[in-house]
């Protein structure tokens, strides 16, 4: 059961750097549903740089 709960970790960690990965390289999929948006419309709060979204990828895999 342990073996499985690491593997299990493992992987999603791994799909969440490679999703920041593709974020960070142009993708957009998603990205709606992550990044906060302003009340009034329907544009992102903010949009976080290349630098810092490789960043968190690189700590995911850490």
């Amino acid at each position: 059961m342990e073996l499985f709960i690491m593997i299990s970790t493992v992987v999603l960690l791994c799909l969440i750097s490679l999703l920041h990965f593709y974020w960070a390289f142009g993708g957009t999929f998603g990205i709606h549903a992550v990044l906060p948006s302003k009340e009034r419309e329907n544009d992102p709060a903010f949009i976080p740089g290349v630098f810092p979204t490789i960043v968190v990828a690189i700590l995911l895999l850490h």
